[in-house]
């Protein structure tokens, strides 16, 4: 477990190995948005939903997060630049945070 603490904002990262031998990532951060809120909908073949795009920072360093259909629809309803925001997610490759949940 990786924890870092300095006054509101903090950032918890959990890994825990599952009966597989895999590990279960899982990450909880509060953090600023710092850019625009990018909305796009994207269709594939018969296939189609949203994804939203932005970057928070945290101790002055960046994370681009990710978030699709229902979580998209309410970053883009209700997020602007510098809002606080607590997220629950998955980290990708590359350090793109997957959003679960958004507050």
């Amino acid at each position: 477990m990786f924890f870092t603490n300095t006054g509101l904002t903090q950032t918890t990262i959990y890994l825990i190995k599952c009966k597989k031998g895999k590990l279960m990532n899982e990450i909880f951060i509060i953090g600023k948005v710092t850019n625009k809120i990018e909305y796009k909908f994207i269709i594939n073949s018969k296939k189609y939903f949203a994804k939203v795009e932005f970057e928070i920072e945290l101790n002055k360093q960046k994370f681009k997060v990710e978030g699709y259909n229902n979580i998209a629809d309410f970053c883009y309803r209700k997020l602007k630049k510098n809002d606080e925001v607590f997220i629950n997610g998955r980290i990708e490759s590359g350090m793109i945070i997957k959003i679960k949940t958004i507050y």
